[in-house]
């Protein structure tokens, strides 16, 4: 069964859509981590892995994740000619690695204790 694809709120000054989007941003930056650990990863391509655990990304909203995780050092990028375009690969840096197995800790706890 796939999951039904889930757009992050946009923020509104009248309900707490901003503190859900942040929430679902939060999430987003995790799993970007996780991609960036195991493989280079390029933004199209985490769109569509991100649309498959149910997040409806726009490049709007994925670009400024990847370029603060970038400039916070928990990524690295490069980029490549493929097909005649510039593509821009990330990989996870050793203090992202550092980032994201203390945040699994807390996510496994917190898991335990939510659900």
């Amino acid at each position: 069964m796939k999951n039904k694809a889930v757009k992050a709120p946009r923020a509104s000054k009248d309900n707490n859509h901003g503190i859900l989007r942040d929430f679902f941003l939060g999430f987003i930056k995790i799993h970007t981590l996780h991609h960036a650990m195991k493989e280079d990863v390029y933004g199209l391509w985490l769109i569509e892995e991100l649309n498959e655990h149910g997040y409806d990304l726009s490049p709007g909203t994925l670009y400024p994740i990847l370029h603060k995780l970038e400039e916070d050092g928990l990524l690295t990028s490069y980029s490549e000619v493929v097909e005649g375009k510039v593509r821009k690969y990330y990989q996870t840096t050793p203090k992202g690695a550092h980032a994201l197995e203390r945040l699994r800790e807390k996510i496994i706890e917190l898991v335990k204790e939510v659900v």
